[in-house]
């Protein structure tokens, strides 16, 4: 994390651009949004956040970086096992919708 170059800062810009592409659809379709695309708009909120937080180099967010990539760190495998489970929850969520919008369209078309 300490030696970013070219490579990183595109990356940044376009997880950036994806991210607020995903928050101008959503609010574009605000009226036709299911329950479940507030995820996204949290999701990619909190990722534009990460990102500023990381670019400016604000202290306490470096300082929380550092202690997330511990891995010598007691608390390393709860934290990143909680990443995993919701992780994993968000994947299943994608799943069964996936399944739901094809049962759906067997059904209307």
């Amino acid at each position: 994390m300490n030696e970013k170059g070219l490579l990183y800062y595109a990356l940044m810009g376009i997880l950036s651009a994806l991210c607020i592409a995903g928050i101008i659809t959503f609010i574009k379709n605000k009226g036709n949004n299911y329950w479940w695309r507030w995820i996204y708009i949290f999701g990619g909120s909190y990722v534009l956040f990460d990102l500023f937080a990381i670019v400016t180099k604000i202290k306490i967010w470096q300082e929380l970086l550092k202690k997330m990539f511990d891995t010598t760190a007691s608390y390393w495998f709860v934290l990143w096992g909680g990443f995993s489970l919701i992780g994993m929850l968000v994947l299943i969520l994608g799943i069964s919708i996936f399944r739901e919008m094809c049962r759906q369209n067997k059904y209307n078309g």
